[in-house]
């Protein structure tokens, strides 16, 4: 245990008081806790007394319509009227009419029945009275209501006055299913299959005792085969958790309980209806109820009891801030002070092996059983992300192995320093390196022997200007750089001369692969060699970029000049191409577009020269090349590229249209038309322009002004 909290907890006077502040609220607590455990108890109770009396009164109104269902069956089976639809086999049609007034009489009269049916069986015929069936007799096989047809037809699978919960599915689109409770009458004593029966149908929703619809009060019945109708109510209370809870709750033959429904807590009471064969539910929400009923609201001893509570709460609060207070500045102090120690302790042990590595020291910090060790000198790539030096030497001991890890420290440069012992392999100690950042170069010596650690930490710090052409995130080997150290590298001269005539001519990709080439060449040879080869690359590519730039017109040289300084600059060589190709790039595409424009220039300047001209006899490109001083096979070869035509097609169809629009528009004699355009023979213009019109001049003004 930490001796700052040994310290927290031998402090006597502070203990006592935060034992005490402990009890009295312990004790506050538990008070509390028993007042309102009683308190929701009695409160609960008194809710669920008031809910089973919501309840009682719908069960003796749904009694009470079964009882008055059973009164109506038997007026029914005793009415003269009705007996002879129900037991004739012949029915006259005065006979059928009185049949059926007197069941729509009983039908209108009783405000819960919704619908009669009388089912004579030797006739196979059912005589209605419903609001939902537009005749009032049916075969049996042709009635519209085919589940109730199953049920007259096969009347012995249903006790008499025993409720059938069924669904009757409406023919017309405009009227919705209509849940029905509905009970039958038959002759008992009859043979199988062969009494007359009676079917009277009520609304399942009338079985409600008339809830508003904004109650938070549901009624819910739920029928012997366990599924549950909602008869008044929300629908989303009907969820699958809600309904299997509730038949959990029902087969323990629980009458009262409560559940959690959408977040709010619902008191749940059930009671038997009709004569035992369903189950009515009412789920009310325990807030509503209390608020409605007043139940819940506090009188003077509970707000009493509150606010003595606030304030031996706040006694306590302020009590316990000032014991709080006193011990945060005692943790504090010690744990600054014990901070200090560790940093202290810290400190000394870098000291003492930055000492031994600069031979400032002839203490060895290293066990007196180690005589060669792996030595690594670590360097950050990035600035980015780059932890503290402290943060990143813990990190390496934590992942590497215990077993060989001797020491990790920093200078402060920011180099970090590992020791190992011998053994290690030096491809998973990189592995754990970069595990701990993955920005680091690695300088390492695999076999140091402890005498020349000294030398050879001074060796790897000075072979740290490698990664600048070895490249981000590599293991140097001290072989390796030894061998390194012995190669000469010089780019030909040809190679230099071939890369700046490729930029020159603006291929930018084969400069960019030469580029690299001699990049990857040079990060292979000895340091000196491969900083001399830089320069010299990098003073050919700011020449060339500038000479590019200077033969082109561009007017950025000022970017240019720091191109070299920006070069030589670069943490890494490898970022060369990343700075040089979007120079290049941009160089290709403005040169081009300004190569465009000039020649778009040129060609609107020859064919405004060539529009103002073309009616001289002796004009050809040689006037054009005279006016502008240019030589006249450069304008005829642009001319040719930009239009893809040649300057006489052009001058020749220039005349030849200004000849038809004469020859049109005027009287002028042929010849004379020939003469004004420039044409110097008539011969010729009279072959010219049959060829390039297909009719003689004669003919085409003919066909043009007739």
């Amino acid at each position: 245990m930490p001796s700052f909290a040994l310290q927290y907890i031998y402090m006597k006077p502070t203990r006592l008081l935060t034992l005490l502040a402990i009890g009295i609220i312990a004790m506050l607590v538990i008070l509390t806790a028993g007042f309102v455990t009683v308190y929701a108890r009695a409160t609960e109770k008194q809710l669920s007394s008031y809910g089973q009396s919501i309840l009682e009164s719908n069960i003796r109104y749904t009694d009470t319509v079964m009882e008055s269902t059973k009164d109506l069956l038997d007026d029914i089976s005793l009415d003269s009227d009705v007996s002879v639809l129900l037991n004739y086999d012949e029915v006259s049609a005065s006979d059928l009419l009185r049949g059926l007034r007197r069941l729509y009489k009983y039908t209108s009269s009783n405000y819960f029945i919704d619908s009669i049916y009388i089912y004579n069986r030797k006739q196979h015929t059912v005589y209605v009275s419903s609001p939902h069936i537009p005749e009032a007799v049916y075969d049996i096989s042709e009635f519209p209501d085919p589940d109730a047809a199953t049920t007259l037809n096969d009347y012995q699978a249903v006790r008499n006055m025993e409720p059938i919960f069924r669904t009757y599915h409406a023919f017309h689109p405009t009227v919705s299913d209509i849940p029905y409770l509905s009970f039958l009458r038959y002759n008992t004593l009859s043979k199988a299959d062969t009494s007359n029966v009676i079917m009277v149908n009520i609304k399942e929703a009338l079985l409600t005792n008339l809830l508003t619809e904004d109650s938070q009060t549901s009624l819910l019945l739920v029928d012997s085969n366990k599924f549950c109708r909602l008869l008044s109510g929300s629908p989303a209370i009907l969820s699958d958790d809600m309904k299997d809870g509730l038949l959990a709750e029902l087969d323990k033959g629980s009458h009262e309980f409560t559940r959690v429904i959408q977040g709010r807590k619902c008191l749940i009471n059930t009671g038997s209806v009709l004569h035992g064969h369903a189950t009515l539910v009412l789920v009310a929400d325990e807030g509503a109820i209390a608020h409605e009923t007043r139940t819940k609201s506090y009188g003077f001893t509970s707000l009493l009891i509150g606010f003595l509570f606030v304030c031996s709460l706040c006694l306590i609060i302020l009590l316990f801030r000032f014991i709080w207070r006193a011990n945060q500045a005692q943790l504090e102090a010690i744990e600054r002070a014990h901070e200090e120690k560790q940093r202290m302790l810290e400190s000394g042990k870098r000291g003492r092996v930055l000492a031994f590595l600069h031979g400032e020291s002839e203490a060895s910090v290293l066990p007196d059983t180690i005589s060669e060790l792996v030595l690594a000198v670590l360097v950050f790539d990035s600035e980015e992300r780059r932890p503290s030096k402290k943060e990143f030497c813990d990190a390496l001991a934590k992942n590497i192995d215990p077993s060989a890890f001797l020491f990790a420290t920093y200078e402060d440069d920011g180099r970090c320093i590992l020791a190992t012992r011998t053994g290690s392999n030096v491809r998973n100690l990189e592995q754990q390196i970069h595990k701990a950042h993955p920005d680091i170069s690695l300088f390492v010596d695999e076999d140091c022997p402890v005498p020349l650690i000294r030398q050879r930490y001074e060796f790897l710090c000075d072979a740290i200007g490698y990664r600048q052409f070895s490249g981000p995130g590599k293991m140097h080997t001290r072989a390796g750089i030894e061998h390194q150290a012995t190669i000469e590298y010089q780019i030909p001269k040809a190679t230099l001369k071939t890369l700046s005539a490729t930029i020159l001519n603006l291929e930018t990709a084969k400069a960019m692969e030469m580029t690299e080439s001699l990049l990857h060449e040079l990060s292979a040879c000895s340091y000196q060699s491969a900083q001399q080869a830089f320069l010299t690359l990098s003073i050919l590519l700011d020449d060339s970029i500038t000479t590019l730039e200077g033969n082109n017109g561009l007017n950025r040289r000022a970017m240019s000049g720091t191109l070299l300084y920006q070069l030589v600059h670069l943490p890494f060589i490898q970022q060369v191409p990343s700075v040089i190709e979007p120079i290049l790039k941009d160089c290709e595409q403005t040169i081009r577009q300004t190569k465009r424009n000039r020649q778009n220039e040129l060609m609107e300047r020859i064919t405004k020269i060539t529009e103002a001209r073309y009616r001289e006899h002796d004009f050809s490109i040689n006037t054009i090349a005279t006016e502008l001083g240019m030589s006249s096979a450069y304008l005829g070869k642009t001319f040719k590229k930009a239009s893809g035509k040649t300057f006489n097609e052009y001058l020749l169809a220039t005349r030849m249209e200004a000849a038809k629009e004469l020859l049109v528009t005027s009287t002028m004699p042929i010849e004379e038309v020939a003469s004004t355009v420039g044409f110097n023979g008539i011969p010729y213009f009279y072959k010219l322009f049959k060829t390039m019109n297909g009719c003689t001049p004669v003919r085409y003004r003919s066909s043009r002004q007739g």
